[in-house]
């Protein structure tokens, strides 16, 4: 089930505090969902036949011993990890239906195609080379930009940085709109570990994560860092985190950068003092900070 067949039901989260709060956080869709004890799950099912349960929790054995006494039917509830792939970026689902191309067949077309989980399922039309170098690429064809008739019946993916900008005016010229009918290769593209960053991992490792006493940090609150490629990494010492970009400054809005699903994940990490990306024994800065300092007390800008 997905987050938007969700939202069609009346909503009720049941849990521990951390994790009900760490859900929230991230999924602020559900912020009017009414949260209930446990002891409450059956009464809400036998007033509201609409209702559909999130369960936010480290036990889910727990849980799913209530649900068996309850008898509750499956389509009736789901754990909060069930929603979290709903996070990740889906080419497909962005291209609505058109058939992708890809603009560019160099190693950075190739790392995507290797790298990312592009691959499974997708619906490639063809390649774009401004050079036409070669007729086929992996059996689809390779086609010079004004080979390309209808540019809006296809949603194209820029395989290129260095002529991003370049590619990206080009397409404005044929009508196309960032965003909607093209975008970067590099989104989710962690240069530092070669591989595409996965929010739905993200926020499964800060979720289920330890919490570490005594430690908090502002940096990820009040700033970022542009490092080599225009990655952003969301705290100032970037070789001591666990190299997660939160968006790319040639690709995105700095506006999306900051409040990407990525940033969010990172800060929740921070909120909830789990600290699931950083390396505390290296790290003075969040050493550094006053205990007493709350969490509730610093806002994501």
């Amino acid at each position: 089930m997905t987050i938007k067949d969700v939202l069609k039901k009346e909503i009720y989260l049941v849990g521990d505090d951390k994790h009900v709060n760490d859900f929230l956080y991230v999924f602020d869709m559900f912020n009017n969902a009414t949260v209930i004890e446990e002891k409450q799950i059956d009464g809400v099912f036998n007033v509201h036949d609409n209702a559909f349960l999130i369960i936010c929790t480290g036990d889910k054995e727990k849980y799913l011993e209530i649900i068996k006494q309850i008898n509750l039917d499956r389509g009736m509830y789901a754990f909060a990890e069930e929603l979290f792939e709903d996070l990740d970026f889906d080419w497909n689902k962005l291209a609505g239906g058109r058939k992708i191309i890809l603009w560019g067949i160099g190693h950075e077309c190739d790392r995507f195609e290797n790298k990312s989980m592009f691959c499974e399922g997708n619906n490639v039309y063809g390649y774009v080379d401004s050079e036409k170098r070669m007729d086929y690429r992996n059996g689809k064809k390779v086609f010079l930009p004004e080979e390309i008739s209808g540019w809006r019946d296809y949603f194209v993916i820029i395989t290129t940085i260095k002529y991003y900008e370049q590619v990206a005016m080009e397409l404005s010229s044929y009508g196309l709109v960032e965003g909607i009918d093209y975008c970067s290769y590099m989104r989710q593209y962690d240069a530092f570990s070669d591989h595409y960053v996965m929010p739905s991992e993200m926020m499964k490792k800060a979720y289920y994560a330890e919490v570490t006493e005594g430690a908090y940090c502002r940096e990820p609150f009040t700033k970022c860092q542009i490092v080599t490629g225009g990655d952003v990494v969301p705290c100032s010492c970037p070789p001591l985190v666990d190299s997660l970009p939160i968006g790319n400054i040639f690709c995105e809005e700095c506006n999306a950068v900051w409040n990407s699903v990525e940033a969010k994940i990172f800060r929740l990490s921070i909120i909830n003092r789990t600290y699931a990306f950083c390396n505390l024994n290296l790290c003075g800065k969040a050493r550094n900070y006053d205990n007493d300092v709350g969490v509730k007390s610093i806002e994501t800008p």
